[in-house]
């Protein structure tokens, strides 16, 4: 069972078609015209929520034992198949973006027609963050980095330096662990893998942080301290 825009529910998606397509794309250009262009629109979209979406028809493909992506609809290879691996990663954007794998490296590629490379094929491993939107922790010479996946170019937020790199279930956060220590990297208040120990919970919470075998806080200005009165509040926006 499927819901419109206005939760009213129905029992299947309309396939697209280039007709459809067409269709609601005429729709659309003559509300811009009419005295009752904005009643006539939100009528549109809530047609339009009635269709299959476009993503939907993007799907992997495999020839000569290689992999690509091709669209259904578009009848249109995005990335051709010359990897040996292809996963999908999730990004804010309407960009459809994959890690690829050639030659035993790997790096991130675009789905736009052309495979654009993003992020060239430099790394030992590349995983996306479940809980991260954008974010991949990448290896290479036995290190874990940070990748940012943006619409035409990808950046390493965090170089390669560190053992590992996980996130903290359900806050802004990805645990840093260098030489025995940890940090966190996220939101706000980067702090840097000097610590013994880090815990906060997942809804509210004082960063809590263990420095030379006692227990404290970190501040708003990112530092230690032994004083509750000075701890930082760690808070879901959901929550509060």
């Amino acid at each position: 069972m499927y819901h419109d825009m206005f939760g009213n529910p129905f029992e299947e998606l309309r396939p697209l078609t280039r007709e459809s397509l067409n269709e609601l794309m005429d729709k659309f250009a003559a509300t811009r015209c009419a005295a009752n262009g904005d009643d006539a629109c939100i009528e549109l979209e809530n047609e339009a929520w009635h269709f299959r979406k476009i993503l939907s028809y993007i799907r992997e493909f495999e020839h000569d034992g290689r992999h690509g992506v091709y669209h259904d609809l578009f009848d249109a290879e995005l990335i051709p198949a010359i990897y040996d691996e292809l996963t999908y990663v999730a990004t804010v954007g309407e960009t459809t973006t994959y890690i690829a794998k050639r030659d035993g490296r790997y790096g991130i590629v675009k789905a736009d027609g052309l495979g654009t490379v993003m992020h060239p094929f430099t790394c030992d491993s590349i995983t996306p963050c479940p809980e991260h939107i954008d974010l991949c922790t990448f290896s290479r010479d036995g290190k874990m980095g940070l990748i940012q996946v943006g619409y035409d170019s990808c950046i390493e937020l965090l170089p390669p330096i560190y053992d590992s790199l996980e996130e903290y279930p359900q806050t802004p956060y990805i645990q840093l662990c260098k030489d025995g220590k940890v940090g966190l990297y996220g939101a706000t208040l980067p702090i840097p893998p000097i610590y013994d120990g880090i815990y906060l919970s997942q809804q509210l919470s004082w960063i809590n942080v263990k420095y030379h075998g006692a227990w404290g806080y970190i501040d708003s200005k990112g530092q230690f301290t032994d004083d509750i009165s000075r701890a930082f509040l760690y808070h879901s926006s959901i929550l509060l």
